[in-house]
């Protein structure tokens, strides 16, 4: 988890968006590829995503999402994608995506969190703390 990039010591303030994609550019493997065994589509790609955003903005006011699939005959996810909207009780929001069993390389995953006085930009293992300063 991010813990809380934004509080403490050059704070920027309260989090007001939170963005997260993950594009996966490789085929779905193993156990993944079937709801039965991960708990859908929520469980086994979305739920990192949710608990980071609701640790960050706090409690969910309310919740939308979509899913899509493309299967073979006997119910073998091949490729998916899923996004959830997120409101929050104190204010924000947040949208979470992600997308599996896109061409590689994929475009891998990013987070970018829009605060009352900043930025910060989360790829590649790299935060960026961007500012008016």
């Amino acid at each position: 988890m991010l813990g809380h990039p934004v509080d403490g010591a050059g704070s920027l303030g309260r989090p007001w968006l939170y963005l997260s994609t993950s594009c996966g550019g490789r085929p779905i493997g193993r156990w993944y590829n079937r709801d039965e065994l991960t708990g859908g589509p929520f469980v086994s790609s979305l739920y990192d995503m949710a608990a980071v955003a609701m640790d960050l903005m706090g409690p969910v006011r309310t919740a939308t999402g979509s899913y899509q699939s493309t299967r073979r005959s006997e119910g073998v996810i091949v490729r998916d994608c899923a996004a959830i909207s997120l409101s929050f009780e104190r204010g924000g929001s947040a949208q979470l995506n992600y997308v599996r069993g896109f061409p590689a390389p994929g475009l891998g995953a990013g987070t970018r969190i829009l605060c009352e006085k900043g930025y910060l930009i989360i790829e590649g293992g790299q935060i960026r703390k961007l500012t008016p300063d």
